[in-house]
């Protein structure tokens, strides 16, 4: 579903994603993020065990492209769209093994007017394995009319979602052997933003220097991340 909300409403949204951010720990990827970013919110987790199959879904909220709130497009220069992703993984490790994600919307002053912003395949995720609401991404962008700015870098895409719990979450706790969902209501609380990664050398250095693990897919190269905009 795509709601639309306020400029202050989506900023406080964005503010919390980057708190959390900052401060989660364990298999998370240590991402940091910066723009352009695209962020969204009112999303829904959920956590099939039988399938192993998580989702999130929600709306777009917003586009920038220098890092300095308020955002470029909002409001009036930005139409919301659906925020899919879905994601099998393997239960006993968490790491993916399939997944995509679609971001919709339109910003018309950029030209960007098919109603898809951004889609890509996931290629690792995080997680912080003692449980938590904290979620990593890298995505290997394959289209959208903002594809662009992503692919002009040559580096994968970034999300950082707060799976916000709300009206009959069930927690994810840190095993992928039980369902887990952030509400049991329709629309989500969660919040997300999907940005483009730093230099691939500056990921390397982070990671050694962290120790941070991270779940990848298995693709025979190395890959690397990054996290939101203060």
């Amino acid at each position: 579903m795509v709601v639309g909300k306020s400029c202050a409403t989506w900023i406080t949204l964005g503010v919390a994603v980057i708190g959390l951010a900052q401060s989660a720990q364990a298999a998370l990827l240590n991402l940091t993020q910066q723009a352009p970013d695209i962020t969204s919110g009112l999303i829904k987790v959920n956590y099939t065990a039988a399938t192993a199959t998580f989702t999130a879904t929600g709306s777009s909220a917003s586009f920038d492209l220098d890092g300095i709130a308020p955002p470029d497009y909002q409001g009036a220069n930005f139409t919301p769209g659906a925020f899919n992703l879905s994601m099998t993984v393997n239960t006993a490790t968490g790491a993916p093994t399939g997944g995509t994600v679609s971001i919709g919307g339109k910003v018309t002053a950029l030209g960007a007017t098919s109603g898809t912003l951004l889609t890509g395949n996931i290629s690792a995720f995080g997680f912080q394995t003692g449980g938590g609401q904290l979620f990593e991404f890298l995505i290997n962008v394959t289209g959208g009319d903002l594809a662009s700015y992503w692919n002009a870098t040559g580096h994968p895409g970034g999300i950082i979602l707060s799976a916000v719990p709300g009206t009959g979450a069930v927690p994810f706790t840190g095993s992928f052997t039980s369902d887990f969902r952030s509400t049991s209501g329709a629309i989500g609380a969660g919040v997300s933003d999907s940005f483009i990664t730093p230099e691939p050398a500056s990921l390397a250095i982070a990671f050694i220097s962290t120790g941070i693990l991270g779940a990848r897919l298995p693709t025979g190269r190395n890959r690397q991340r990054h996290r939101p905009r203060t």
